[in-house]
């Protein structure tokens, strides 16, 4: 067997081989991204962050709501229903939406980026964030409520101005 014929040999070795390396890898990285998806408790957070956005929910329709004639009771047995129907409907959608989204973890990071987060969260350190995540979660989100009630009036009373001038403008254009 000459060089030539060795080296092609290789050549379609590798060729051949490589295909079924990739799919090693595409398993090794699907498995390891449902081990993170497992191990971040994306589900539970999700179901949790949709449990404690609905009082939220609450506040806002009856901020934009001040003019009704239920009385307040009436109107918080009707969002607390809303709220109830949401969690109902969303929960068990949180699921398949989880599923849905490990692939693309998948596919966006290396089997060794993959193997290093996961170690991480099997670490005790890794364990302490994701035991604490949940908490640091909910006070972000009243963080980020207390900001939009301070922020988004002030934002639209400026804003509003703007967009009547705009709409006067493209009245008079037509």
């Amino acid at each position: 067997m000459t060089f030539r014929n060795i080296t092609l040999a290789a050549a379609a070795s590798v060729g051949l081989c490589a295909p079924a390396l990739a799919a090693d890898d595409s398993a090794e990285k699907m498995k390891l991204a449902e081990e993170l998806v497992e191990l971040s408790q994306a589900k539970q957070m999700s179901k949790q962050i949709i449990a404690q956005m609905a009082p939220a929910q609450i506040q806002v329709i009856k901020s934009m709501t001040p003019e009704t004639d239920l009385s307040d009771a009436q109107l918080e047995a009707i969002l607390t229903e809303t709220s109830a129907i949401m969690r109902e409907e969303l929960e068990p959608a949180i699921d398949g939406l989880i599923d849905d989204m490990t692939p693309v973890y998948a596919e966006v990071y290396t089997v060794e980026e993959l193997q290093g987060v996961v170690d991480f969260y099997k670490s005790p350190v890794g364990a302490s964030f994701l035991s604490k995540q949940s908490l640091a979660i909910e006070k972000s989100m009243a963080v980020s409520m207390q900001w939009a009630q301070n922020v988004i009036p002030g934002v639209m009373a400026r804003a509003m101005p703007r967009i009547q001038e705009k709409v006067k403008q493209m009245k008079e254009a037509q």
